[in-house]
């Protein structure tokens, strides 16, 4: 039988990731386009936001499988990067207060 609730943990992760490389890909694509380093595309808050959701997303899924002590460090890691996200997309956002 099917464990649906951790094929929906495990989801987590592989979304997480899937993001990160979709991200990536996306701006390696636009630094080409736009004659500048990559360096310079992955620096770009569309970018940030992207692989912090998405790391995010990996350390919940981790989070999910892990047990004990094991599980606190990922959802730690989880909330770190979460923040990160959140204050990249509002410093992007200038009608945000």
């Amino acid at each position: 039988m099917i464990s649906w609730v951790s094929v929906a943990v495990n989801a987590l992760w592989v979304v997480g990731l899937a993001m990160i490389l979709g991200a990536l890909s996306y701006h390696d694509w636009l630094a080409r386009e736009h004659g500048v380093s990559l360096r310079q595309a992955l620096s770009r808050r569309g970018f940030v936001v992207a692989a912090a959701i998405g790391l995010t997303l990996v350390c919940l899924g981790l989070a999910g499988t892990a047990g004990g002590w094991e599980r606190v460090v990922w959802l730690g890691l989880a909330l770190f990067f979460a923040a990160q996200a959140w204050r990249a997309w509002r410093a992007a956002s200038p009608t945000l207060n």
